[in-house]
């Protein structure tokens, strides 16, 4: 259908049928098309609904993470729609459930304690301080709104304590910990005696019938990368800035100075009082009052504040809450903060999270910035404002002359922009802007690639947008034998030597055995270093970490008898191994950190078999719906 589209329809004709299908979207959203009504919900949890919205939400910051951790090398079909939306759905189920289990327990956050730790978050700090512009922008900047943001804050705030509480009821035994120590604790006696594999490099010949048997065997492994050459047209809000004149930035200044906020920083903490089934709000007022009067009679607001303050995340602090410019806490807080002087408390302040004692704890006057060192900031701000309008009109221009164009050439044209020439790029050899997955995504698909139309105008970012073509293809073909056969002669004489090294190792186990020849005798004999520990655990230092782990996994030998084994390592050396002795450990073999480490490490363990458990007896009596 799409394809008809392109071909047939033109100009005004498909602008008229565009907004057909627009109208019932802005009105009624995107159901309205796919199905005949109903509610737009996608599952059902014990009564309540997870909205679609919710999971396009759930799927959008998905991709945002994949996009965060991986960067470049995130592979495009992680992001595709269907399969993350499966992963979300799952994770907000299972949320749901969780926070129904937080309700029914009565686990609740303050809106003060939900402050407080935006307040204390570094990457909300500009110098030290709480910075509101700073947090604003980087929600902004991640798709958050402010009352998005403090609700899932809030919501997995009381998801952890309830996980808290499931972790802090487990327990663990005396016993558990000494099964455990008599494994970490265990001890080995064994000797050992390395064959390198260098040994046996020189002796192995590979002829040109074996590369061409594994040549042929191994077909998948020599495949080129598939390839195309891209065209692209890219456009960035910075190229569309022009100068601004001095009258105007002068002018910005002032209007900047008309809104200064000229009462500053103030430097706040607090006792909080929360009203209870148990007391009243006239009762939690006059136990505000009785604390106002102890500390007006001299005692410490700080002391205080740990003794009586229901916000536990300040009070350990002596209630302090950091600056505020007067756009941070409610605003009858704000008010009565900003009218105290230097250290004055105030009389007791009602909000939604309940009566509150102030104290002024520092005030940073407001000192306005010159003109000079507003200049640079101005400047930028007024040049992208101007040029936005005509930024996103040439986005939208160009979304319309590529769709109908049968290349980007007349589109540059006649928006004056420039074609550009990636030239050759694979999945795994771009680099930059075209290294995106949503423009590898689009480069590859069978849209752009296989029927040659431009693809869609990218948004790679609110001023970053791209749009590609395919110039050029390159199928995936197997590599000649020539540019690969150095590679299989390497790796067909390496194993070869490991297989020999192997069979002699064998040879030499047999005499081991058999008593014929003792580990020394033959390391003696062969010019080889034979090594042996007596009662070392899994720490010693005196073997590599691969060769201890290998031995430590070694099976135990009956009573009076060895066991004999050969290893062979990553590098392909081959070790003869003869474990003679197994002891098991106990909870005198380990240090104090040692010990306090293993109780901590199966804690954790056994907390998250805990949790574990109860979510999934949680969810197997739960009434789950997916739509």
């Amino acid at each position: 259908m799409l394809q008809n589209i392109r071909d047939n329809i033109q100009g005004v004709i498909a602008k008229i049928i565009i907004a057909l299908i627009i109208v019932p979207f802005a009105f009624f959203g995107v159901e309205s098309l796919l199905t005949g009504g109903g509610a737009n919900n996608v599952a059902e949890v014990n009564g309540d609904d997870i909205s679609a919205v919710e999971l396009e939400k759930a799927v959008y910051f998905q991709k945002r993470s994949l996009l965060q951790r991986m960067g470049d090398e995130v592979d495009p079909a992680m992001l595709d729609d269907a399969r993350l939306s499966r992963e979300a759905l799952e994770q907000l189920i299972q949320r749901r459930l969780l926070l129904q289990q937080a309700d029914e327990q009565n686990i609740n956050v303050s809106v003060v304690a939900v402050d407080q730790m935006i307040l204390s978050m570094p990457q909300f700090q500009q110098d030290g301080q709480f910075s509101m512009q700073l947090y604003e922008n980087m929600l902004r900047s991640n798709g958050y709104s402010l009352a998005y943001f403090k609700q899932r804050l809030t919501d997995d705030l009381r998801i952890s304590q309830l996980s808290n509480g499931m972790a802090g009821s487990d327990f663990l035994t005396n016993q558990e910990l000494a099964d455990a120590a008599r494994i970490v604790a265990q001890k080995r006696s064994y000797e050992y005696l390395t064959l390198p594999i260098t040994q046996q490099l020189s002796q192995v010949t590979v002829s040109n019938d074996e590369i061409e048997q594994y040549y042929q065997q191994h077909q998948a492994n020599f495949l080129t990368d598939e390839r195309v050459r891209l065209e692209y047209i890219e456009l960035k809000l910075g190229d569309f800035t022009q100068p601004v004149d001095e009258s105007q930035l002068r002018e910005a200044y002032e209007l900047e100075m008309a809104d200064f906020n000229v009462q500053g920083e103030r430097r706040a903490a607090h006792i909080l009082f929360e009203v209870t089934a148990e007391r009243d709000i006239a009762a939690t007022k006059a136990l505000a009052k009785v604390v106002a009067d102890r500390i007006a009679a001299g005692e410490s607001f700080s002391d205080l504040a740990k003794e009586f303050s229901a916000d536990t995340g300040s009070a350990s602090n002596g209630g302090d809450l950091g600056y505020t410019a007067g756009d941070t806490f409610p605003v009858a807080f704000e008010e009565a903060l900003f009218a105290l002087d230097l250290n004055a408390v105030s009389m007791p302040v009602e909000t939604d999270a309940g009566i509150h004692l102030i104290l002024a704890a520092d005030i940073k006057e407001a000192v306005a910035p010159t003109f000079d060192e507003r200049k640079q900031a101005i400047e930028l701000r007024l040049q992208l404002a101007q040029a936005e309008s005509v930024f996103i009109n040439t986005v939208d221009q160009l979304r319309d002359l590529v769709f109908n164009s049968e290349g980007l050439t007349g589109p540059a044209v006649e928006l004056k922009l420039d074609v550009r020439d990636a030239g050759w790029v694979s999945r795994v050899s771009a680099e930059g802007v075209l290294a995106s997955p949503q423009v590898l995504s689009a480069a590859f698909s069978g849209e752009v690639l296989n029927d040659r139309n431009n693809s869609e105008v990218l948004e790679l970012a609110s001023d970053h947008f791209i749009v590609v073509r395919v110039a050029d293809h390159e199928e995936v073909t197997t590599k000649p034998l020539e540019s690969v056969k150095a590679s299989i002669v390497a790796r067909l004489t390496q194993q070869k030597a490991s297989e020999m090294s192997q069979v002699r190792a064998q040879e030499l186990i047999k005499d081991i055995a058999g008593d014929v020849k003792s580990v020394s005798d033959i390391a003696s004999e062969s010019g080889l270093i034979a090594s042996a520990e007596q009662a070392v655990n899994r720490s010693t230092a005196k073997a590599q970490p691969e060769l201890v782990a290998a031995i430590f996994a070694l099976p135990q030998a009956a009573q009076g008898e060895a066991t004999i084994e050969s290893l062979t390592l990553s590098n392909g050396d081959v070790v003869i191994v003869k474990l003679s002795s197994v002891s098991d450990g106990g909870l005198e073999d380990l240090a104090e950190a040692e010990l306090l480490g293993l109780s901590r490490q199966l804690q954790r363990f056994s907390s998250m078999q805990s949790l574990s458990g109860y979510q999934t007896t949680v969810r197997q009596s739960a009434e789950i719906t997916v739509l």
